[in-house]
């Protein structure tokens, strides 16, 4: 049996969908701390991807408490000495760097690609260089305007993982985009259309903003150290938007902070544009993710206790379920639910969301991290509001 489903796509363009479960990496560099604080030298700068390494870092100008991050994935911290502190990598999954990044009350600074997972041979040193690793010059933050409080630009990346593509009549697993548009300043919030943080609401339509596009020349560019995904300008009949084409799993870097380039506007680029969310190791119910159409729709869905679970918890963004409605032959589309909350590890659907639907209704089940970011535009100090969201899409059946 096929059903029909569209992947929950929150913004102003269409696409289709894709994710990687899994933890994934960093942010760009800051290129050294202020008042002399800085990482002097992390060691050991490499690890198995399954983590799990006690890792020590020499920081000058250390004082006070420290906080840690590798990505965007914050750590337990245990000071050692006066200019160090211990820590353990986190769970990745595969091989790839992350940047560790160390705040405390005398400064902050970010080592680039500073550890590396791998379960092979020992990789080259970081660069040093001045004490942060180098990805590349930010872009030039001097001098900023005053913020205006509002919202004059849009940078979403996602990436979504269909663990069924037969059920939906897709042909990939893997769909991952980039979208950025500049337009005219408004008051409201790109996600205003969505439910309240721990509430449900039905039959929510995504909707974007009543705003006029801006051409900033031909590309603009997400960047995220060595990493750039190129956004080239596609015109629609509310004017110029940069789309991405051809993208995979590797060009959406999670726990990554990626910087917006405009090679014809500096005023417009912005640090931290976009900050993607950590992935999970699991989910449950696990039945949600079986990949083949004759062991889909396993996952038995309560009316009473829709519960949804998965680790590891803790992000600093939002989790969405979007639940997708169908009959029990999968012909005809019923409605949807969708709830915001936390990302605390799990989330129940109430029963007076799903008790009007059928007995054995097949479900298409969304999961989804986002994380929100609000950049100044320096030239004008209006916000560019960066989104970016990590999901799977699963299938199951009510009951």
């Amino acid at each position: 049996m096929r059903i029909l489903a569209v992947p929950f796509c929150a913004f102003w363009v269409s696409c289709s969908g894709g994710t990687g479960l899994g933890l994934d990496l960093l942010d760009d560099t800051s290129g050294g701390g202020a008042s002399g604080f800085r990482i002097v030298k992390v060691d050991p700068y490499f690890g198995p991807t399954d983590g799990g390494t006690a890792v020590t870092i020499t920081v000058q100008g250390l004082e006070g408490a420290a906080q840690v991050w590798f990505g965007n994935a914050e750590r337990d911290v245990t000071q050692v000495s006066a200019d160090q502190i211990l820590v353990t990598s986190p769970y990745l999954g595969f091989e790839s760097s992350v940047d560790i990044r160390i705040a405390t009350a005398a400064g902050e600074d970010t080592w680039a690609e500073g550890f590396t997972y791998t379960d092979g041979a020992a990789p080259d040193p970081p660069d040093t260089g001045d004490g942060g690793g180098d990805s590349g010059d930010p872009p030039d933050t001097s001098n900023p305007v005053n913020p205006t409080g509002k919202t004059a630009a849009l940078a979403e990346l996602s990436l979504l993982q269909v663990a069924c593509p037969d059920c939906f009549g897709m042909t990939t697993n893997m769909q991952v985009y980039a979208n950025v548009g500049f337009h005219n300043p408004v008051s409201q919030s790109w996600i205003d259309w969505m439910p309240a943080v721990g509430t449900c609401q039905k039959d929510l339509t995504p909707s974007g903003l009543s705003v006029t596009y801006e051409d900033v020349g031909e590309y603009v560019y997400l960047n995220s150290g060595s990493r750039s995904i190129a956004l080239r300008k596609s015109n629609g009949s509310s004017g110029t938007v940069y789309q991405s084409s051809g993208l995979t799993e590797t060009d959406y870097v999670r726990t990554a902070s990626f910087d917006l380039s405009v090679p014809t506007d500096p005023g417009k680029e912005a640090v931290g544009a976009v900050y993607t969310p950590q992935g999970w190791n699991t989910v449950e119910p696990f039945e949600l993710l079986y990949t083949q159409l004759s062991s889909a729709f396993s996952a038995n869905i309560r009316k009473q206790n829709a519960q949804f679970s998965w680790s590891p918890s803790g992000g600093s963004g939002t989790f969405l379920i979007l639940v997708q409605v169908y009959s029990p032959n999968g012909a005809a589309y019923l409605g949807s639910v969708m709830c915001r909350g936390n990302d605390n590890g799990s989330m129940t659907v109430p029963f007076a969301q799903l008790q009007s639907y059928p007995t054995g209704a097949l479900l298409a089940i969304s999961l989804y991290r986002y994380q929100i970011e609000n950049a100044t535009l320096p030239g004008s100090g209006h916000s560019i509001e960066g989104i970016a969201s990590l999901g799977v899409m699963g299938t199951g059946v009510l009951r």
